[in-house]
């Protein structure tokens, strides 16, 4: 290509940009909606997004009206329990749970770094919840929230009959634990875990598996 070509091409392209009007708002969410979608489907899956400009009060929604349970919904409802729990002047931030490397989960970053320590306060276990997607290990997730010993730990709609000692997570379905006792039993949209509490720390088994066979989308 010649230079007084690329110049002149160059400037006609500059001219253009600048006569061309910025994008409005709406055109803007517009695009926005459509890449999310177009993200689907490549991914082969389903993006649920809420974003609103506290300038100007506008709102990007795209799928709001569909339910999206996850497997880490108890996380953050969990934390906000205990945190509930402090406010209400039941739970102190600064008490110490007490783990072990038999309790820890297959993915537990922070709390596998302390694990030497013995122990993680309740406000650092909420925070490594939140910000790491990290609970440390099932033990410490009863331990948060146990108003008191054998007493059952449930997010979502659950009805314990004659049931002791549970952790029952389950955002969408409802769920009836009759006769049953420390299991930990987590729900989401396409999977099912139901476990011994005492085994919590065999859920690094099941990712195993899982990824072995390829199916890691159920995690």
């Amino acid at each position: 290509m010649h230079r007084r070509s690329f110049l002149a091409g160059l400037a006609a392209t500059v001219a253009s940009l600048r006569a061309r009007a910025p994008p409005s708002a709406e055109e803007r969410l517009d695009l926005a909606n459509k890449r999310l979608a177009e993200i689907e489907a490549r991914e082969g899956g389903r993006l649920g997004v809420f974003v609103r400009d506290t300038g100007t009060g506008s709102t990007l929604e795209h799928r709001t009206d569909e339910r999206f349970p996850m497997c880490s919904t108890f996380k953050l409802l969990a934390a906000a329990a205990a945190l509930k729990r402090v406010d209400e002047g039941a739970e102190r931030l600064d008490r110490r749970i007490a783990y072990g490397p038999s309790d820890l989960l297959n993915y537990a970053p922070i709390a596998k770094a302390h694990v030497a320590e013995g122990a993680m306060t309740l406000s650092d276990l909420c925070a490594a919840a939140i910000d790491w997607s990290d609970v440390g290990s099932w033990a410490a997730v009863y331990e948060l929230l146990a108003k008191r010993a054998g007493a059952n730990v449930s997010t979502g709609r659950v009805l314990a009959l004659d049931a002791a000692g549970n952790l029952i997570s389950s955002p969408s379905k409802f769920v009836a634990a009759v006769g049953i006792s420390d299991l930990v039993i987590v729900e989401t949209s396409d999977a099912l875990l139901v476990c011994s509490r005492e085994r919590a720390q065999d859920v690094g088994r099941v990712v195993k598996w899982l990824e072995q066979h390829r199916m890691q989308k159920l995690l």
